[in-house]
């Protein structure tokens, strides 16, 4: 919030200073403005309300829907139509001229379009509706009863009144005419307004109700084209699905036929057949034996390996029951059975084991054995109930080994007879398979003979009825639905009225806002942009932020040019001459350790007043009483000290630097007590090479000795190169900052002068501060009471 103070009164002070250029640009800007606005033409916008509902031509049985980006490019469709159609506006301009012929009337003389001219020169808005006859209804009438070839290439009169009523009386032509003519959706309705712009509101209403009636009516007349085109698409799509229904029946009775010469007992109504469901039990049966065979197939070859281990060679001959012999040595005196009983490997195998017989006679033996052992001790071999014990264990082992034998010959022969099986339940399932694909093929042929004629009789249904929903009766009006199907569907739902009717162009209110707006942006923009460009110093805020070079104090604009050198003379107590003082403090004190004893007044570019500074300094320093002061004029290019203190220049610095007058004798007087002028002397040719010479070191260091204080007039320091040559021998370097003038870029490149001969700037003297005038001399507020305290001698 303290910043706000400042901040507005530098932009007052931008606005007080380029005030001209502001009033110039804002003139203009509102003088174009108003200029632009008399211009224009006066445009009028009327809008009629138009319903649009998509309604398809035909109608199936199916119901039809539409997608949203399907209904969006239909209406869009719609809406380019109305606005991009040369044709159409055509059209309507030949009508409009239809109307006005009719109103005017068969017995006029002369042309009819001279006629129509006169008969219309005047009329504008309500009148021009009223003459046509528009708001009472005969205009629509007219219209309703219009043909639809009606051109004005066809009719001479039409073509004349068109010629010189629309186009010499109103303006339009095809592509002016559309280029009035705007639609856009209302959105969640199936409403569009459709707008039409001219220079009379009348005109407007005219041609837009103009328009939305015979864009109805053409739509109306497209739809009853279409409806005819599809009428005679489906009679024809009728005729020829008759005979392809025709057809279909005749062969479905044939497939009929066929069907029950060979399966006259099975009926149409049960598809799957005897046949079929015997080859399924058959392929059950095929896989339960497979898979037997399959779980038992390990085991049978542990069979064979066990017999073959025991010596016996099984025989299988393809049409002969198994049999078992014995094979090498086993042979010898031993029958099968015998061999057999004695090998354990073989009473092991499972299928002995599960063998009851097997079972009955191993117990038979167990028990013979065991009654040996109960037999007394005594008894040999040859003993009669040895014998007969013996015997009965022959007899049992024998028949033992008969039962192994068999039991192992069944076992085998049960295998082969499993592969009998299997193979024969496959040709009886083969067979059955064909007979089943047979009657699948003659039933199937059967089924889709008879889908066929059901499809057909579908379609034939389906045309009908949408053969009676185009059919629309005789006399049936455009905005009637004629069955299902709607024949109208675009309806004017509101015509346009003149009461409704609003000017559009030019708005005024929008064009004297963005005038007003226009001129205040570009005129107080175009000062503030010429300050912006401006890269002088113009004020304390500039200088802290841009210089970087101590403030020894500021000199406030001198009112009076001519006495402007000598000032502090002319007005000691003003508050000019005070500055003057506040500068020659801050100078004498500008270094800490002791007063500077010789300095140097300079500036960055020409006119900023350095020698006016340099001269009312020295007269404040002499004032002062503290020794002698010498003011030397070292700007040997433009030398004007001693014209500010009225002394001659014929003998000065020059002649001091070329050793032709001692620097007593160059130096002179004034009328102000303690202050001593060293005029230029005469312009020499080359004042650099004079001043950078040894003898300028030496005339610094007489002067020094003989004065208090020495004060160079120098040139700029961008100028020329004086300034460089002498800044080594001086032991201040201030420079005159004339604020709104002097360029900060410029102030740079005089500190890099400076810098190059290993020097910089002791301090600034800001010069022609404006005191009232706040943008420039804010920061400076003390001066205003140096102005209050010295007033009398202003």
């Amino acid at each position: 919030m303290a910043n706000r103070g400042p901040l507005l009164a530098e932009y007052l002070g931008i606005i007080r200073k380029h005030w001209w250029l502001i009033l110039l640009i804002g003139a203009a800007v509102l003088g174009a403005g108003w200029f632009y606005h008399s211009r224009q033409v006066p445009a009028f916008r009327a809008a009629a309300k138009l319903k649009i509902i998509r309604e398809p031509l035909r109608r199936s049985s199916k119901e039809v829907t539409y997608s949203f980006e399907e209904d969006q490019v239909f209406y869009n469709t719609q809406y380019n139509l109305l606005t991009s159609q040369p044709m159409w506006a055509d059209r309507v301009l030949d009508r409009a001229a239809h109307v006005i012929r009719s109103r005017l009337g068969k017995g006029v003389p002369g042309d009819p379009g001279e006629a129509a001219r006169k008969a219309l020169a005047g009329l504008h808005g309500g009148e021009l509706l009223r003459w046509l006859g528009y708001e009472a209804g005969e205009a629509r009438g007219h219209l309703y009863d219009l043909p639809q070839d009606l051109s004005s290439r066809k009719d001479p009169g039409l073509r004349s009144i068109r010629k010189k009523v629309i186009e010499g009386l109103w303006g339009y032509d095809d592509d002016a005419f559309l280029a009035g003519v705007q639609a856009r959706p209302i959105p969640n309705t199936y409403l569009s307004e459709l707008t039409f712009e001219a220079r009379d509101p009348g005109i407007a209403v005219f041609f837009v109700n103009l328009y939305a009636e015979f864009y109805r009516d053409l739509s109306k007349g497209e739809r009853e084209d279409t409806l005819a085109k599809q009428r005679a698409l489906l009679r024809e799509q009728r005729t020829r699905l008759e005979r392809r229904l025709a057809d279909a029946r005749e062969t479905l009775a044939e497939a009929q036929r066929d069907f029950r010469r060979k399966y006259a007992h099975l009926g149409l109504e049960n598809p799957k057949n005897l046949a079929e469901q015997e080859a399924e039990s058959l392929a059950s049966r095929i896989a339960d034996l497979e898979r037997r065979r399959i779980e038992r197939k390990p085991e049978e070859e542990h069979v064979r390996e066990v017999l073959a281990m025991a010596g016996v060679r099984i025989r299988e001959a393809p049409g002969e029951p198994v049999t078992l012999e014995l094979s090498g040595e086993h042979g010898e005196g031993r029958t099968v059975a015998e061999v057999l009983v004695d090998d354990l490997a073989v009473l092991a195998l499972p299928a002995v084991e599960a063998s009851d017989n097997i079972t009955t006679l191993r117990a038979r033996i167990r028990n013979l054995e065991q009654e040996r052992t109960l037999m007394p001790p005594g008894l040999t071999d040859e003993s009669l109930q040895v014998r007969r014990w013996r015997e009965r264990l022959r007899t049992t082992e024998v028949e033992l080994g008969r039962e192994v034998e068999a039991t192992i010959i069944r076992y085998l022969e049960a295998g082969r007879r499993t592969e009998r099986i299997i193979s024969e339940l496959a040709e009886r399932r083969d067979e059955t398979e064909n007979r089943a694909q047979e009657f699948n093929r003659l039933f199937a042929r059967v089924i889709e003979a008879r889908d066929e004629v059901a499809r057909l009789e579908r379609e034939e249904r389906v045309l009908d009825r949408d053969l009676e929903a185009l059919s629309i009766p005789q006399g049936t009006s455009g905005g009637e639905a004629a069955g299902p199907l709607m024949l109208q569907n675009i309806e004017v739902e509101r015509p346009a009225r003149l009461r409704d009717a609003r000017q559009v162009r030019p708005n005024s209110m929008l064009i004297y806002v963005l005038t007003v707006l226009a001129a205040v942006f570009l005129s107080f923009g175009s000062a503030f942009f010429l300050e912006f460009l401006d890269d002088t110093i113009k004020g304390k805020e500039d200088f802290d932020r841009l210089v970087g070079v101590p403030d020894t104090g500021y000199i406030p604009q001198i009112p009076d040019r001519e006495k402007r050198d000598t000032y502090v003379l002319e007005k000691p107590r003003s508050g000019v001459a005070e500055a003057f003082r506040s500068v020659r403090t801050g100078i004498l004190f500008s270094r800490r350790d002791r007063e500077i004893r010789s300095l140097l007044i300079t500036s960055a570019g020409p006119s900023e007043g350095k020698t006016t500074v340099a001269v009312n300094l020295a007269i404040t320093m002499a004032q002062a009483d503290r020794g002698p002061v010498l003011l030397v004029d070292a700007d040997l290019r433009r030398a004007r000290v001693h014209q500010a203190l009225g002394i001659p220049n014929r003998v000065g610095l020059t002649n001091c630097l070329v050793g032709s007058a001692a620097l007593g004798e160059a130096v002179c007087p004034t009328d102000v007590k303690n202050l001593f002028i060293l005029p230029s002397g005469p312009i020499p040719p080359n004042p650099a090479e004079l001043l950078g010479g040894h003898r300028m070191g030496e005339i610094l260091e007489e002067a020094s000795e003989a004065y208090a204080k020495v004060i160079f007039d120098t040139p700029p320091l961008v100028a020329v190169t004086d300034t460089c040559l002498l800044a080594p021998h001086v032991e201040g370097i201030f420079i005159v900052i004339s604020l709104g003038k002097t360029s900060w870029r410029l102030i740079e490149q005089g500190k890099q002068v400076l810098a190059s001969v290993g020097r910089e700037p002791t301090g600034a003297i800001l010069n022609n501060i404006r005191m009232r005038q706040r943008g420039y001399g804010y920061g400076y507020g003390y001066g205003y009471g140096y102005q209050g305290y010295y007033s009398s001698d202003e």
